[in-house]
């Protein structure tokens, strides 16, 4: 079993859509930042789940995402155990609610 993190902030314990500023940006603890353009578009939290899992600089690393929402809205996930490399942070350049 890989390392299980869960991200959970105070600002998203609100209700989705999530309307996107400019995107989100995924900082590794490999020093690597991998940014998401996703300005304009409107996501639920399975919806950002599905669009970081489609993102091969994460998917490749054996990092995954996943939905509880409400809470917590996304869950960080490791499958590969002898991957070095984790998520540090995530940030969400998005209002939230409808």
């Amino acid at each position: 079993m890989g390392n299980n993190c869960t991200f959970v902030s105070a600002s998203l314990a609100f209700s989705a859509p999530y309307t996107f500023t400019s995107g989100i940006t995924v900082l590794l603890t490999n020093g690597v930042t991998v940014f998401i353009n996703l300005a304009g578009q409107s996501l639920s939290e399975a919806q950002i789940a599905n669009v970081l899992n489609a993102t091969p600089a994460l998917n490749t690393l054996g990092i995954w995402f996943s939905s509880s929402a409400p809470s917590p809205p996304i869950v960080v996930n490791t499958y590969s155990q002898s991957s070095e490399i984790y998520v540090s942070r995530i940030i969400f350049d998005a209002t939230v609610g409808t």
